[in-house]
C-alpha cells in the first residue's frame, strides 16, 4: 500500500510543482493537498483540543488560510506539511 503523502510529495520537485499548480488555483492540486493533509492535521488538532467540532473548524480555517495565501501568490514554497501543522498549532493556541 502506498503512503498517501508519497502520492503528493514523494520528492521536493513534486511538492514544488504541486504548490505552483495550487497557486494557479488548479482544482486537482488543491484537492490533492486537502485529501492528503487534512486527515493528518485533524488528528493533530484533535489530540490537543479534544473537541471534534473545534478540530473540524480549525482544520477548515487552516485550509481556508492556505487557499487565501496561495491565491495571493504567497504561502509556502516548500515544506507544505510543516506549514500546515504550524498554521494549525497557531490556531489551536489562539482558540
Amino acid at each position: 500500500m502506498v503512503n498517501p503523502k508519497e502520492k503528493v510529495t514523494d520528492n521536493m520537485e513534486n511538492e514544488q510543482q504541486l504548490l505552483k499548480s495550487a497557486r494557479e488555483l488548479d482544482e486537482k492540486a488543491l484537492l490533492d493537498i486537502f485529501d492528503t493533509f487534512a486527515p493528518q492535521v485533524y488528528v493533530r488538532v484533535l489530540h490537543v483540543c479534544h473537541d471534534p467540532g473545534q478540530a473540524d473548524n480549525i482544520v477548515s480555517q487552516v485550509f481556508e488560510r492556505l487557499l487565501d495565501e496561495l491565491a495571493k501568490g504567497k504561502g509556502p514554497n516548500k515544506n507544505l506539511e510543516k506549514y500546515l501543522y504550524q498554521s494549525a498549532d497557531r490556531l489551536v493556541k489562539n482558540n
